[in-house]
């Protein structure tokens, strides 16, 4: 069996018949000749990079698992045109999830503030969120909280670095907001019914 050399010179048919009988090489060579420009495309509609990567994954993740399938004339026009789909469908998702989450915490201070049971019930949740916080994001978040120091002060009090500050202080509240939607989307649909 011969094996398929593929480089930078190599013409963007060559590459897709290779891709198309399972190539690894071929693929590795689409990967990376396009990546970046794909990456720009759809940085371009959802203004993310996290987003921008991701739809770039998505879009060589298709690329790969329908290769048998495809029959590609342009590899840079398909790629270009499976990227931006890409991006508007994550655009259109992030957009419908605002929607909902701004509609969810609307009906969620009217029930807040409607019933002090829901309120405290959430209340309680937080403080057992804080608790399951590592010993060091517990620390940091209840001196920026409780004790209103600022990073800089938390950094010199705990001799670390304000971006060690930063991170923790980030994936802590990351954490918790995400827990929390969890709880009050329970506490919602438990009003509901």
């Amino acid at each position: 069996m011969r094996v398929n050399i593929y480089d930078k010179t190599t013409a963007d048919i060559q590459l897709c018949a290779g891709l198309h009988q399972g190539e690894e090489a071929a693929f590795a060579q689409i990967y990376d000749r396009y990546f970046d420009r794909l990456y720009v495309s759809a940085y371009k509609i959802l203004g993310v990079t996290d987003g921008a990567e991701d739809a770039v994954q998505e879009t060589f993740m298709a690329l790969w698992k329908y290769r048998a399938n495809l029959e590609i004339q342009n590899l840079g026009g398909y790629l270009n045109r499976s990227v931006r789909n890409d991006a508007l469908r994550a655009y259109q998702k992030r957009k419908t999830d605002t929607i909902f989450f701004e509609r969810l915490a609307k009906v969620s201070n009217q029930l807040l503030s409607a019933d002090p049971l829901i309120y405290k019930e959430l209340q309680n949740k937080l403080v057992s969120l804080i608790k399951a916080l590592p010993e060091d994001q517990q620390l940091i978040y209840n001196l920026r909280r409780e004790q209103k120091m600022t990073n800089q002060q938390i950094a010199d009090h705990m001799q670390i670095s304000i971006k060690t500050v930063e991170k923790k202080m980030t994936l802590s509240l990351k954490y918790l907001r995400s827990e929390l939607m969890k709880a009050m989307v329970v506490i919602l649909a438990s009003q509901i019914n």
